[in-house]
């Protein structure tokens, strides 16, 4: 018999998508030690509760910086704020979807842990039926519903003060997604079950991994797939 993890779990090694992580985090950590920029680094301690400031993501400056990480075209904001490579943006979420993809063995039900300002729930709903995203930030849950609705969102370009419009592809299928501001491990103890769990960046944010991982054993269907995107930048609580 075949371990339960041989299909289940995936460590995914898409390079672009964790060094742009691994780099935004660099750059915080300088501005702020322990401190991250990404949602989907968002911080948790024991049985799940954040690690750091609770609202450094509810503030204008977090919300158009992650509406332009995951919308924008490249910029001089982006670029300096990833030492040059803003070019690795694109690349990496597209390779995270086909990493998605192409292992999962159904497409009824997609969770997408640490979503942000949603770029790979509305990707994924491009094949999956229903996507779930989940985030603790409520000013980013709450860009992800407008851009559901309407597809866009207006954002001020960071740094330049310069007016700019986040918006999402006609490939998606919005009305297939839902978005919740809470916890994942309280999520996950609610009994639903998914084909495909993605967690981008949100593994080197836990207290306790291993038990974190033992629950998104229990939350997939039969075949169903767990993708991991780490850059391994482990934060002190």
């Amino acid at each position: 018999m075949a371990s339960p993890w041989s299909r289940d779990l995936l460590l995914s090694a898409a390079a672009a998508a964790a060094l742009v992580a691994l780099l935004l985090h660099r750059r915080s950590r300088q501005q702020k030690r322990g401190r991250s920029l990404t949602s989907t680094q968002r911080n948790f301690a024991t049985n799940g509760g954040p690690i750091g400031a609770a609202g450094e993501y509810e503030t204008d400056t977090a919300l158009n910086e992650y509406l332009h990480f995951h919308y924008g075209p490249k910029s001089s904001f982006l670029d300096k704020a990833l030492l040059g490579r803003s070019t690795m943006i694109t690349s990496g979420f597209e390779r995270v979807k086909e990493i998605c993809f192409q292992h999962a063995t159904s497409f009824h039900h997609a969770l997408d842990v640490g979503c942000a300002c949603g770029a790979l729930s509305f990707a994924l709903s491009e094949r999956f039926q229903r996507v779930v995203g989940l985030d603790t930030s409520l000013s980013f849950v709450q860009a992800c519903g407008t851009l559901q609705r309407r597809r866009a969102v207006p954002y001020v370009l960071p740094g330049q003060q310069v007016r700019c419009a986040a918006s999402i592809s006609t490939s998606v299928r919005p009305e297939r997604c839902s978005f919740a501001c809470m916890d994942a491990t309280e999520f996950l103890q609610t009994g639903a079950r998914f084909d495909l769990i993605l967690a981008c960046n949100v593994l080197c944010r836990l207290a306790r991994p291993r038990q974190w991982l033992a629950l998104l054993r229990d939350s997939l269907e039969a075949g169903g797939v767990v993708v991991l995107v780490t850059p391994y930048a482990w934060l002190e609580a």
